[in-house]
């Protein structure tokens, strides 16, 4: 839970954090308090009405004033100043069992943004790498066609900007002064201006470069480009005013998407984050429980909040405190602003504890209202660009992470959000010490939605679709035989069409979550890189080698081969195993291929083993062991335990030891005279447990041997007696 600080010299005077460095005063009311006196919000109780809560209070003067969501059954009420104070009121109904949650109504007002106009063109975009990420997908929409929708709760829109698609509610008749789809908002059909109760959006430059900036139509030669081309945008008019204006901003969303997943997307809108860029100043979390409550509402029907917090140079939590900046609710991201070096602007915030990231932020380029484009700079500009970051992960999703969504949203909702923070830039300075994770970047995100592999389609001769290949972006034609023209669609919205008589190989690059996803994506191809030592004593003796897979998918299947220094062919072992041990008695070369479930093989590098003492009395006949043949579970026995059995011996002896805790062992062999003829480890890692190994002394003279074990820093000597020849 995050750590709430308050500061006694702080007079809890709220703003709205627009970034606009101006004030303006609420319907002509003083605030010497930080909530409008005379007016309480609450939240009854499942079932209860107002009037249940009116009648009883009415020695108060307790009246319903507005409905702020039916949903999550918020209300609005006034009651008689002259007849109780505002705290006694508050406690009062707190206590009462028809009340869930009783607050005041804070005030929130505007901010400003300093406008310092700088580069000409949008460097953030690059600096979040959307190119690239346009690669995979330019947004508008899921897998499984939903309509993807950011909805941006603002000061104001220019909802008749041609650069900008506003979504509009296609149920509701404009102006007909009727509910017509039901949601409990009339004439909605533009959006909600939760200021005025009504669906009339005006105009204003703050919220209008806010859309532009997640969202702006790309590719059509006009303006900018938003992080989404074809997303569509919400507009959602809370202005400068009270908490209870916000609140019913945010239900109105709630409403929208909650109504989209009880109706299986017949009705409301596909809405996956909302962006929002105001704050109070000096507010406590524990005063606003029905501000930071919604963002746990939201998350639940599958919706990530953005918000950019207070544009002040000092740290947050610690110099001052802002709400909902520092609510505790996992489904929340709070941005601050960089520039284009990657530093905080001077205006910027930082805290480990309550700022997530940062994004481009200071001098962007964005749309304004009347058709036009402009400058300007805060923490508002920062959090459009990952509330857009957000939108087109949704859009690159595979048909499963979008099935996963709307089966289980919460879950996916906060995986999506992890992915964000996980893979976004860690930047040297400031970041690592004065924010939670890095500088957004959409591309990794993307990439790093999953656990990366290949998936191959072969069509030979016959004709398929690719509806469920939808991410393809790499194609190779050959021969393809069927009869009709087959397209193959890309996943960023292109397409490819083959004539009859070719037929086609081609890679398709999906996502996969690891703990949720079964999609893949094109950056883990399957290789192998082969370890081998450069030299080893060889007179004869076991040498190790080690095949290191990366990519491709599991499980897979391994071929070695080796080949002397004096053969032309090479000889593949039928070992089935990542680790093999070669007897050699000879300089050698070694490789190792490996074949993955899809068929798909890769070879490694060859390897060659040079040889000292490479000629012995050893049989020329080559063997092999795997490790899997000399060890065994752990036991409770002694560090010291080395045994060799039978001793004496005739053709073989059994060497067995134990390991009491993990360390390097070297273990190896030597005539009377000190010289070395088998080495089975070298300083090779061991795990705890009993080791066994067969020597195979058929080939060598009878005689007495000594067998060398180093554990650690430990040294042990046993001398073996070979009977027979």
């Amino acid at each position: 839970m995050k750590k709430i600080k308050t500061f006694s010299f702080v007079k809890h005077l709220m703003a709205i954090i627009f970034a606009l460095f101006f004030f303006t005063n609420i319907n002509g009311q003083t605030l010497s308090n930080d909530y409008v006196v005379g007016e309480i919000i609450i939240q009854l109780n499942f079932d209860i009405t107002p009037s249940q809560l009116t009648q009883a209070f009415g020695n108060i003067g307790l009246s319903q004033k507005q409905k702020i969501s039916d949903t999550l059954n918020i209300w609005l009420f006034q009651y008689n100043t002259g007849s109780i104070q505002p705290d006694v009121c508050l406690n009062l109904l707190n206590e009462n069992n028809l009340v869930k949650t009783a607050q005041f109504n804070h005030y929130v007002y505007l901010n400003s943004i300093p406008n310092d106009p700088g580069f000409s063109n949008q460097y953030g975009m690059n600096k979040i790498q959307a190119p690239s990420a346009w690669d995979f997908t330019t947004g508008g929409a899921t897998v499984q066609n939903d309509q993807i929708i950011i909805a941006v709760l603002d000061v104001g829109f220019d909802i008749n900007h041609p650069d900008i698609d506003f979504w509009k509610n296609t149920a509701e008749i404009s102006g007909n002064g009727i509910d017509d789809d039901g949601n409990g908002y009339i004439d909605d059909y533009d959006g909600w201006n939760s200021y005025n109760n009504n669906g009339t959006i005006t105009s204003a430059d703050h919220g209008t470069h806010v859309a532009g900036i997640a969202g702006a139509r790309g590719n059509n030669n006009l303006g900018v480009t938003g992080v989404n081309w074809n997303v569509k945008i919400m507009p959602v008019q809370v202005s400068s005013s009270t908490e209870a204006v916000v609140l019913a901003g945010y239900s109105y969303v709630l409403k929208m998407r909650e109504l989209y997943n009880q109706t299986n997307g017949t009705e409301g809108a596909f809405v996956v984050v909302t962006n929002a860029s105001f704050s109070t100043h000096g507010g406590d979390p524990v005063n606003y429980p029905l501000w930071c409550g919604i963002y746990d509402a939201l998350g639940k029907e599958g919706v990530l909040s953005v918000n950019a917090p207070w544009n002040l140079n000092s740290e947050l939590g610690n110099d001052f405190t802002d709400v909902p900046g520092m609510c505790s609710s996992q489904y929340l991201i709070v941005v601050t602003n960089t520039d284009q070096n990657d530093e905080l602007s001077g205006d910027a915030p930082w805290s480990r504890t309550y700022i997530d990231m940062a994004a481009p932020g200071t001098d962007i380029y964005s749309t304004l209202p009347g058709s036009s484009y402009g400058y300007l700079t805060g923490t508002s500009m920062a959090a459009p660009h990952v509330a857009g970051a957000i939108a087109l992960m949704y859009a690159s999703a595979c048909n499963e992470l979008i099935l996963n969504y709307k089966a289980t949203p919460s879950s996916v909702t906060l995986s999506i959000k992890q992915i964000l923070l996980n893979w976004s830039d860690p930047i040297v300075y400031p970041m690592p010490l004065e924010i939670g994770y890095g500088r957004l970047n959409i591309y990794r995100s993307i990439i790093k939605m999953s656990e990366q592999y290949d998936h191959d389609l072969y069509v030979t001769g016959t004709e398929t679709t690719s509806e469920q290949y939808g991410a393809i972006n790499d194609i190779l034609v050959e021969n393809y035989t069927g009869s009709d023209n087959f397209n193959v669609v890309f996943h960023a919205g292109h397409s490819i069409s083959l004539k009859p008589n070719t037929s086609i190989y081609s890679v398709t690059h999906f996502f996969i979550d690891p703990a949720s996803f079964n999609c893949a994506i094109p950056i883990q191809p399957l290789t192998v890189d082969l370890i081998a030592p450069e030299f080893h004593v060889c007179s004869p003796s076991l040498v190790s080698c080690n095949a290191n897979v990366t990519g491709g998918v599991p499980p897979y299947n391994f071929v070695w081969s080796t080949k002397s220094v004096t053969d032309n062919d090479w000889t593949a072992w039928t070992l089935n195993d990542p680790n093999a041990i070669f007897l050699r008695s000879e300089d050698f070369y070694v490789k190792v291929g490996v074949t993955d479930s899809r068929g798909v093989t890769a070879t490694s590098d060859v390897k060659f083993v040079d040889c000292i003492n490479a000629k012995t009395s050893f049989s020329n006949n080559e063997s092999f062991i795997t490790e899997d043949e000399f060890s065994g579970s752990s036991t409770n026995e002694p560090n010291h335990k080395f045994l060799a059995y039978p001793n004496p011996f005739n053709n073989s002896v059994i060497i067995e030891y134990h390991i009491l805790h993990p360390q390097d062992v070297t273990l190896y062999v030597t005539d009377i005279t000190g010289k070395q003829i088998a080495s089975f480890w070298n300083k090779t890692y061991h795990e705890k447990g009993n080791y066994k190994i067969e020597l195979n002394f058929d080939k060598i003279a009878a005689g007495a041997y000594f067998c060398t074990l180093i554990r650690g820093n430990a040294i042990e000597v046993k001398k073996l007696i070979k009977i027979s020849d």
